[in-house]
């Protein structure tokens, strides 16, 4: 992908097209008129690819965002994998209409979300004692191939699961888009070459668990009852004081109510400092987690160098690799720094030493060890 910009396109192997970047409902959990603003920012900026989840109950808020933007349908690409419950329990294409109808229109890709071993190929290909269709419905997704949606995808499929795909009689094509863990760690390279050899577009998607965010002690770890010590920065020091004032001040007042000689001492622990904070500046949150590549030494050194942050220069890393990258975040700032990739171009000796952190470390489910 040489050349980049915000607007370019990858084709899939039917001749269709998909943009090289995207917005993913990743982790809302917000109301309906809550999404629309935050898809509404997301179309403001320029973004015309959005990825979506039906478990993240988005389809209707982006639907109204799109229709409140003024812009013409068919100048997005809209995709949307299938919740957990719907893709263990019954074939994914069972529920397309489902999704169809909250959006109130067709998708350009709907995509089973993980390959459960007893359900997937049956899934992708259809039962193996049943005809193409039920009461004229498709029940598999390569029979809503074109049908009913324009393409059809999986996520988290390893190239074994790919192939797993094959052994099913009723088989007739592979997914047209593979969506799965890569980064610096995890850089998946047999299966990146596997989609390349079978025309399969390969997204990056996101770790689907916590490990990848740095969590920071609520207070220093009493060594005696925790066996460890956290050293604690300036401003880990200032959110801890901020969080032992309120707790104080709570105390103070209920001391005060009920005339308890403590609560001089505790008005007077109130006063041995005092921090200013703006709890809705959330710029300024010292408490903010930080992303796990953001301690990564080697890294920062490369975004200092182009002025970016690491998560940036992993994404420019990516596409640079021919993947499609998705940007998460609820803030317009988050979805503003997320689309900055495409001023600079990292090396052929920045892009090795990147590769090199390799360990083939998964975060997260594993698609060999589905236990939800």
């Amino acid at each position: 992908m040489n050349k980049l910009t915000f607007e370019s396109a990858i084709a899939l192997r039917d001749g269709n097209t998909m943009p090289v970047i995207g917005y993913s409902s990743t982790e809302h959990s917000y109301n309906h008129v809550t999404q629309t603003e935050i898809f509404l920012d997301a179309i403001e900026l320029g973004y015309r690819y959005f990825d979506l989840s039906y478990d993240d109950d988005c389809l209707i808020p982006l639907r109204r965002a799109i229709d409140r933007s003024g812009i013409s349908r068919e100048e997005f690409f809209i995709a949307c994998r299938f919740g957990d419950t719907q893709n263990r329990n019954v074939p994914g294409a069972g529920t397309t209409n489902e999704l169809l109808e909250q959006f109130g229109g067709t998708l350009d890709l709907v995509s089973l979300a993980w390959p459960y071993y007893y359900s997937a190929s049956s899934a992708w290909s259809g039962p193996p004692d049943y005809s193409k269709s039920d009461n004229g419905y498709p029940i598999s997704m390569q029979n809503l191939y074109q049908d009913v949606v324009r393409e059809i995808g999986v996520c988290n499929f390893d190239v074994k699961h790919l192939e797993m795909l094959k052994e099913h009689k009723a088989f007739e094509m592979l997914p047209m888009v593979d969506q799965n863990q890569f980064h610096p760690l995890y850089t998946c390279e047999e299966l990146r070459r596997y989609c390349r050899d079978n025309g399969i577009v390969f997204v990056k998607g996101f770790e689907k668990n916590d490990a990848v965010m740095v969590k920071k002690p609520l207070y220093e770890t009493d060594v005696s009852m925790n066996g460890e010590l956290f050293e604690l920065s300036e401003r880990e020091r200032r959110a801890n004081e901020m969080n032992l004032q309120r707790y104080n001040m709570s105390i103070a007042k209920v001391f005060t109510e009920e005339g308890s000689p403590l609560a001089d001492d505790a008005w007077r622990s109130l006063r041995r400092e005092v921090v200013e904070y703006n709890p809705y500046d959330h710029t300024c949150n010292p408490r903010e987690e930080k992303d796990f590549y953001d301690h990564c030494v080697p890294i920062r050194r490369i975004g200092e160098k182009y002025g970016k942050t690491n998560r940036q220069i992993i994404d420019r890393w990516a596409l640079q690799h021919g993947a499609v990258i998705l940007v998460k975040g609820i803030w317009r700032k988050d979805m503003e720094t997320g689309k900055d990739l495409f001023d600079f171009e990292l090396t052929p000796d920045e892009m090795k030493r990147i590769d090199s952190f390799n360990m083939d470390k998964r975060f997260g489910y594993h698609p060999d060890y589905i236990d939800f």
